[in-house]
């Protein structure tokens, strides 16, 4: 067989590289205005730390069709806060889009603005081809948002903010996450990065003023959500109207197993609502003086009791 030899060309230039000299850092103070435009400039290293905000611009919206008359932005939000963080405004109201027409009369769709991403394909999962309310006899029809940009006219009103609201947003975002203390390890576990989730309507005042009324309560829910994974701390407020328990999970996984779950179970004869904790509702109430004196004075007759 014949033997093959490299061209004389590669052979010039592969001599050339050897004997190039290695580069050598000049000291910034000895360089000339002129070369420093010459040289290269050096590459940002924009690797995120853990915990970090991944991308700004990733679309976290969902578009919602075929909406009840009669829809409101409230029933909006509590629909589909089960499903993750919905994104706040700088004034503290959910970023929720009902669509009208010319007249002000709704066109039967809305868009909304989740924290994350993952949340979108959780509430496709859970709430397309479903009614919002139980009692509704037209079913939803819920996707991933899609924005067609054809002219300025038809970009989101987020393009429209001058650089000092977007930072504004950007940093109530950021706020939104530190509440909820998310970690670059959630992800790892699935689920969507959340872990505290709220049950509501799990009791009524009148049984929070039973004895042993928590500590009956937590054992129920422990038992209950302990399925799902591995359940940190379980807190009542049992001042709360709206009979609210939260639950931490140690994963998100399983915190996102439990609301899909629970979500519209029966508890002692009343059917439950769960979602995701927002990160900033406070579920503690104040007692009047009057509720006050009447619990002590009820745990007082338990006390004298035989």
């Amino acid at each position: 067989m014949s033997e093959v030899k490299p061209d004389s060309s590669q052979v010039k230039e592969e001599e050339t590289k050897k004997e190039e000299a290695p580069e050598v850092e000049i000291p910034a103070d000895l360089v000339s205005p002129e070369d420093k435009e010459k040289a290269p400039k050096k590459k940002r290293n924009n690797k995120k730390k853990p915990g970090q905000w991944r991308n700004a611009k990733q679309n976290t919206w969902i578009y919602i069709q075929n909406l009840p008359s009669d829809t409101t932005e409230d029933l909006l939000y509590d629909v589909f806060k089960r499903y993750g963080i919905i994104q706040q405004n700088l004034n503290g109201t959910p970023r929720i889009k009902l669509y009208r027409d010319e007249n002000g009369k709704l066109k039967g769709d809305a868009s909304i603005c989740y924290l994350r991403k993952e949340s979108i394909q959780l509430a496709i999962q859970m709430q397309d081809d479903c009614p919002l309310r139980y009692s509704d006899t037209t079913k939803v029809h819920v996707s991933e948002a899609v924005f067609e940009r054809k002219n300025k006219r038809d970009k989101p009103a987020s393009d429209d903010e001058d650089d000092k609201t977007k930072k504004l947003r950007w940093m109530h975002m950021q706020q939104q996450m530190h509440n909820l203390s998310w970690a670059e390890e959630d992800e790892d576990e699935g689920g969507i990065g959340l872990k505290i989730i709220v049950l509501q309507n799990m009791f009524s005042l009148q049984e929070a003023k039973k004895p042993n009324f928590k500590e009956e309560l937590i054992s129920d829910v422990r038992s209950g959500c302990e399925p799902f994974g591995v359940v940190e701390k379980v807190t009542i407020f049992d001042t709360n109207p709206d009979g609210i328990v939260v639950v931490k999970f140690k994963s998100a996984n399983a915190a996102e197993n439990c609301v899909k779950r629970m979500d519209g179970r029966f508890f002692a004869g009343r059917q439950l609502k769960a979602f995701f904790w927002d990160g900033h509702t406070d579920y503690r109430t104040k007692m009047t003086d009057d509720e006050e004196n009447e619990k002590l004075e009820n745990f007082a007759k338990w006390i004298e009791e035989d």
